[in-house]
């Protein structure tokens, strides 16, 4: 017999999606949610938007201080200019939300 365990972060849901970091399957939980808080920043300088990711996902998950740069690299929003996500880099994220500003 298996055992259960429950998460509740407030009233949400938790919605867990599944991306590669260095490889390896993940569960980054309300990963939707963060690149929707973080595009209504508004923010244009890269290295604060990839701040202010990592700053939400680390709220919700667990991250490897080891692994925490990879983690940055990997969780990075797509291209924002036409909203094409970048195949050539293994394990990036695709978002279907629209990012333009």
């Amino acid at each position: 017999m298996g055992i259960i365990l429950l998460s509740v972060v407030g009233f949400h849901k938790i919605t867990t999606k599944r991306v590669l970091i260095v490889g390896k399957e993940t569960g980054i939980d309300h990963l939707d949610w963060i690149y929707d808080e973080v595009t209504r920043l508004r923010i244009n300088d890269d290295a604060l938007l990839t701040t202010e990711i990592m700053k939400r996902v680390q709220e919700f998950n667990y991250v490897p201080t080891k692994k925490g740069g990879i983690y940055t690299q990997q969780l990075s929003l797509p291209n924002t200019e036409n909203n094409v996500p970048d195949d050539s880099i293994p394990g990036r994220i695709s978002h279907s939300g629209s990012l333009r500003f």
